[in-house]
């Protein structure tokens, strides 16, 4: 079925439901307007992922089924039809009827926002998928936003334009002389990995995989796309991650 895409518009109720629907879409595989067996598991392993179990099993999976049904089975016929999921997540999300509907939001800032919070619903699996040196390199490319002369090392100036937009992150938006030299101190001892007091991008991206959780290659496991890791992660954090 189409994708209406997300304009700059004042967010609508219509809109948003609509948008439900397309999230069930992407699980209906044979187009049938309910969720089968099958489906239902696919689901329930998304919504495992979602609420923190990177390796749901396959008891985890089946033990989300009842959940699922109790959430948004609204007539108790143990099926989840299109319309009835869409519906359900309308109420879990607080938008109970069109006349109440109130939204300081355009849609582009709705979807952007529902997408990055939660990838594995709202934005097609059908991408490459993540891997260690994908989620490095984007690192690095983040480090390169503030290597003005591409010289591959922080150097003072440079350091001193990312604590000043760190600070702006932090609701500082005009930080003293000494605010400035005391989180480039910091941000130098943080990334500055072998203590010869200069941060390279290596450097950078390496203690940022640390930061981020990912220890190695040989351990890294993730249930998303590269696409739905973009979209998180340029909405979570614009100032590395942005266009």
């Amino acid at each position: 079925m189409a994708t209406k895409q997300p304009t700059d518009n004042p967010l609508t109720f219509q809109f948003v439901r609509d948008k439900y629907r397309e999230v069930f879409d992407r699980f209906d595989h044979n187009k049938d307007g309910v969720f089968q067996a099958e489906e239902l598991q696919k689901l329930a392993k998304a919504f495992a992922h979602i609420g923190g179990n990177a390796e749901p099993t396959q008891e985890d999976i089946e033990q989300g089924v009842p959940e699922l049904l109790e959430l948004f089975d609204s007539n108790g016929d143990h099926k989840i039809e299109r319309d009835e999921f869409a519906d359900a997540y309308m109420k879990i999300s607080g938008f109970t009827t069109e006349e109440n509907f109130s939204s300081p939001l355009s849609e582009r800032e709705f979807f952007a926002s529902v997408s990055a919070q939660f990838p594995l619903l709202f934005i097609d699996d059908t991408g490459k998928p993540l891997t260690y040196a994908f989620i490095r390199e984007q690192y690095a490319v983040a480090f390169d936003k503030f290597d003005s002369n591409g010289d591959g090392v922080f150097q003072q100036e440079e350091l001193e334009k990312i604590a000043v937009e760190f600070a702006k992150l932090g609701g500082k938006q005009a930080p003293s002389a000494s605010e400035i030299e005391m989180a480039v101190t910091q941000t130098r001892e943080m990334f500055d990995m072998d203590g010869d007091r200069v941060v390279t991008r290596d450097e950078f991206a390496d203690k940022y995989m640390e930061i981020s959780g990912f220890a190695s290659p040989d351990d890294f496991k993730s249930p998303v796309t590269q696409e739905q890791f973009m979209a998180t992660m340029r909405w979570s954090c614009p100032l590395l991650f942005s266009d």
